[in-house]
């Protein structure tokens, strides 16, 4: 931590965008407020240690569709419960792509307007990597053609559920 815990408070409340409750708006006097942003003082190391907090899982590239779209579901829980905003969002997960996914997005990232980068942005691209058309239209495939055979109702309603996922 670089300032006070009060001050760590303000820019994590202020950087997802939360809307102070009670005695936080306490700790937001303008002179602190205007003194960090006329400095560029918005620390994302502090609304990253708090992301770290909720146990997000790395990401390191996959052939399976369904544990990326796992993976960014999962981080979706945790901005929903952050309250967290676009460019934290975008922020946070980068930190989190190990080994191949990370040398992708150092490739990616460098046609990229980080500044303007949505999280919806962000997932397009993400998609557009790990979900290329063939992968998609082969679960899409797959889906049409599921049976439920020698499958337990459990199973069946499982692979349905994951399928129909992709195919609406």
């Amino acid at each position: 931590m670089y300032g006070t815990e009060s001050e760590d408070l303000v820019v994590l409340v202020e950087y997802c965008g939360w809307k102070p409750v009670g005695d936080v708006a306490a700790f937001s006097d303008s002179r602190m407020k205007s003194r960090r942003f006329k400095e560029g003082w918005v620390r994302p190391e502090v609304v990253y240690e708090h992301f770290k907090r909720m146990d997000p899982k790395d990401f390191s590239g996959t052939t399976d569709l369904f544990v990326a779209e796992g993976w960014i579901r999962s981080l979706e829980v945790i901005f929903k419960f952050m309250d967290m905003e676009d460019a934290g969002k975008v922020r946070c997960t980068t930190y989190l792509l190990k080994d191949n996914a990370s040398l992708w997005w150092e490739r990616a990232e460098k046609s990229i307007d980080l500044n303007t980068l949505t999280w919806e942005g962000f997932k397009k691209i993400f998609y557009e990597k790990y979900f290329t058309v063939d992968v998609r239209s082969r679960v899409k495939r797959e889906f049409m053609s599921l049976r439920q055979g020698d499958l337990i109702v459990a199973e069946y309603v499982q692979k349905f559920d994951r399928g129909v996922t992709f195919c609406l």
